[in-house]
């Protein structure tokens, strides 16, 4: 899935400024920005060729018309940008800018069983929205349009031009992955990478990011390790109100909470809510910047400005907050390589505290072939300190949750969240 897809990025930009963090990597030696190409291209480790079937079962699996576009762009079947929130002058809308005319988009397309509906545009130029990481601030980009194309299907407008780009989509994600070996496994390049629309720009000195750029923050408490447990199972809890966090980590968060289950432990009530969180590539971790507001990922002393997490797939891991519904406090621990699927009344068990049953779950893996855990971060890309979350308060409306009631006893293997 692409991010874009998630949060309709392309439809609604929310532009933020990140001047002051871009200054102050300019302050500790990032001076020009250059373009790279061949050299990363001559240098990168050897890979296998796309799996075309593959590809046409990602598109199948998006639900937009732009993002099925963008999947079949992403394993370079098509020649396309990623969805771009473009502009007349006078209105916004989701375009994507392709090498090709619009025939191989309709034929691939059929290939999935998407056949939209497609009249001609007159159009000369486009805006297309891009982000500057040389001064930090987005900016509209005059692109000339060849040709253009509206596409009708499921009662969604796209527009594709034809427009001299240099890269598509599935070439800069192949180059991607290229800079990422340099940067992280063969540790040449020392600088900052960063995406503006089909350029690769990476800077010529070393960067050194402050100690706090990667930094997550929060309260975390820790209760331990895994544990054999034994407790009670309640049932399904239902619940009206609104639920909001206050002053929590910077969570990428998709879709509201959900009640999943509530009872007692500890001679308090707890309600345990669910929420899916997103999480680009190649950080894995669904946590927005403190310093950029915006997604990043961190290695070492290195920072890298994620415009690039955002062209790629996204990963759903699982927010889990346990709320002490009397004292307004919740803990909230993150749920990797889960969905909400995993997660039902019956894997929580109340006794002196709310824990986890996680037998099953050393099936589940997450990129890389990380193994799924539960836990919490001090860091973007730091270790996962299981059995730990972030002390959060909350707003809740009590009057508004409905508990059942203890359904039987279990033992199972642990953790505690709550």
């Amino acid at each position: 899935m692409y991010l874009s897809q998630h949060t309709q990025l392309a439809q609604d930009v929310k532009v933020r400024r990140v001047r002051g963090a871009l200054r102050m990597l300019a302050a500790l030696g990032v001076v020009v920005a250059v373009v790279v190409f061949a050299l990363f291209l001559q240098v990168a480790p050897p890979g296998k060729a796309p799996d075309v079937g593959e590809a046409y079962q990602y598109a199948r699996s998006h639900v937009t018309l732009h993002g099925k576009i963008a999947a079949l762009s992403h394993y370079d079947v098509l020649k396309t940008t990623e969805p771009l929130t473009c502009s007349d002058g006078v209105r916004n809308f989701t375009c994507l800018l392709s090498k090709t005319d619009i025939t191989p988009v309709l034929r691939e397309l059929k290939k999935i069983d998407v056949e939209p509906e497609v009249s001609p545009v007159a159009r000369r130029w486009v805006l297309v929205l891009e982000f500057n990481f040389i001064d930090g601030t987005w900016r509209w980009r005059n692109i000339t349009v060849v040709s253009g194309w509206e596409l009708k299907w499921n009662n969604e407008t796209v527009y594709v031009f034809q427009a001299p780009i240099e890269k598509s989509l599935g070439e800069m994600v192949k180059m991607q992955k290229e800079v990422s070996w340099r940067l992280f496994v063969e540790e040449v390049l020392k600088g900052v990478i960063g995406v503006v629309l089909d350029k690769i720009i990476v800077t010529t000195e070393n960067a050194t990011a402050t100690p706090w750029v990667c930094h997550i923050g929060g309260d975390i408490v820790c209760f331990g390790g895994v544990a054999e447990v034994t407790g009670s199972v309640w049932g399904p809890c239902n619940y009206t109100g609104a639920v909001e966090i206050v002053d929590g980590p910077p969570v990428n968060w998709w879709g509201g909470f959900k009640c999943i289950t509530a009872g007692r432990a500890g001679g308090k009530t707890y309600a345990v809510f669910i929420r899916e969180a997103v999480a680009g590539k190649p950080t894995g971790d669904p946590f927005k910047s403190v310093a950029e507001n915006d997604l990043c990922y961190c290695a070492k002393k290195r920072i890298v400005p994620c415009r690039i997490a955002t062209t790629l797939e996204a990963y759903m891991h699982v927010g889990i907050l346990v709320v002490d519904v009397e004292e307004g406090v919740g803990y909230l621990s993150i749920g990797y390589g889960m969905r909400p699927y995993h997660l039902s009344h019956s894997r929580f068990i109340f006794g002196d505290g709310v824990y986890l049953n996680i037998e099953g779950f050393e099936t589940l893996w997450y990129m890389g072939g990380l193994k799924a855990a539960v836990g919490a971060k001090r860091e973007i890309m730091g270790p996962l300190l299981e059995g730990c979350a972030y002390r959060v308060k909350i707003r809740l409306e009590p009057e508004k949750l409905t508990i059942s009631q203890p359904l039987y006893n279990a033992t199972a293997r642990a953790v505690r969240i709550g």
